[in-house]
């Protein structure tokens, strides 16, 4: 089983964006306690920080660059070959 970084990164942004949203909603709506607003402020700098952190690896491995003509004729090429093989077989890409 393969983890797909990107995926597993969103997901983490999601749930600390939705801890940070508790316990700042806990912080407004109580006593006014300073260390749940402390916790909050920090959890809402992890997700921004995780965010840039995220974007900034990212920018090496994004690029626009690619040909579409070239990116065509191997998806077509791979298609044509899966077609060939026949029916219920698995092939390692590689």
């Amino acid at each position: 089983m393969q983890l797909n970084v990107p995926t597993l990164i969103v997901a983490g942004v999601y749930v600390l964006l939705l801890v940070a949203l508790l316990m700042f909603l806990a912080w407004r709506s109580g006593r006014r306690e300073p260390t749940l607003g402390y916790l909050s402020l920090t959890l809402f700098l992890g997700v921004v920080a995780t965010v840039l952190g995220a974007l900034r690896s990212m920018s090496d491995t994004l690029r626009f660059d690619y040909n579409l003509e070239r990116l065509m004729g191997e998806a077509d090429r791979a298609l044509y070959e899966a077609k060939a093989a026949g029916r219920n077989c698995v092939r390692v890409a590689g």
